[in-house]
């Protein structure tokens, strides 16, 4: 997420870098960081999404099979509460007891072929149901530590950025005065030279005259050539864009935005959401996952 970013095409041996190499390393380093842990976290978010979808297709198999197990094991009504309650055992009710005996034979006849049948396919069903179930509460809670570690990542590289940057800056401006000191007292000893090797000069010549000696005391010395340039002005602050994870676990917009506004969720609710350790004012949003049937 820095705003810039610098190609390196090698990694040099730190100990030989000089200051800005290593800050070029330092920036190279945080965005190899960086681009792996959004790889990964790209790549369980998506992961998480399809077995969310998978999940909601097997809780579907799951409800038909049970739909298909209990409308075969359901009996003919009413008369076989009639029958089973005593009330077709009149002679009146012959015929009519035939006709539910003839019914309940049939219906026992079907379970006992295909009752085996059905309750092993839901079985089947709610094994598949449960195992992608537990894949996918796995799947959302890496997906969840994956996103607080790329969080945090960006939020330490934008402070060491800031802090860098800042650092540097106070030293910048601290160190101004210090040039510009420096500038005077070099101009000063320059100046000081000149008129000492002047004065050398003239008491070395046969005649030492006053005036000459005078002349070396007003001797205007061109220092132009120590005067420093004027410092540029210091670049502008790095800026980190962290809009990226700005919504992160359990904070508000993240459940909209990852689960409960996504097709599957209806069918396939999310466990309670995990907050990131770093964030205290964090609390988690329960979103309940209903139990297999």
């Amino acid at each position: 997420m820095l705003s810039s970013r610098v190609s390196v095409s090698s990694v040099p041996d730190k100990s030989t870098l000089a200051p800005e190499s290593e800050h070029q390393l330092a920036i190279h380093q945080l965005n190899e960081l960086y681009g792996a842990i959004t790889s990964c976290t790209d790549k369980l978010q998506t992961q998480h999404d399809t077995c969310r979808t998978e999940e909601a297709a097997a809780k579907g198999f799951l409800l038909n099979a049970q739909v298909e197990y209990e409308a075969l094991t359901n009996p003919p009504q009413p008369c076989y509460g009639q029958f089973n309650d005593g009330l077709l055992g009149k002679l009146e009710d012959h015929e009519v007891m035939m006709s539910c005996i003839e019914k309940i034979q049939d219906w026992a006849k079907a379970l006992r072929s295909g009752g085996p049948r059905k309750k092993s396919n839901y079985d089947k069903a709610k094994e598949r149901y449960i195992k992608k179930l537990a894949s996918c509460s796995s799947l959302q809670h890496q997906f969840e530590s994956s996103f607080c570690e790329l969080r945090t990542t960006v939020d330490d590289s934008c402070t060491s950025l800031t802090t860098c940057f800042e650092q540097n800056l106070a030293i910048w401006e601290k160190s101004k005065p210090d040039f510009k000191t420096l500038e005077g007292s070099r101009k000063a000893t320059f100046q000081a030279a000149e008129k000492v090797l002047c004065l050398v000069t003239e008491m070395l010549k046969p005649v030492v005259k006053e005036a000459d000696i005078a002349k070396c005391d007003k001797l205007m010395v061109d220092t132009s050539s120590l005067t420093l340039p004027a410092f540029r002005k210091a670049p502008p602050a790095p800026i980190c864009d962290t809009s990226a994870v700005a919504t992160f676990p359990c904070e508000k917009g993240f459940l909209p935005l990852y689960y409960t506004g996504q097709d599957w969720y209806d069918a396939a609710p999310t466990d309670p959401c995990t907050p990131c350790t770093f964030s205290p004012s964090t609390t988690a949003t329960t979103t309940g996952t209903n139990p297999p049937p």
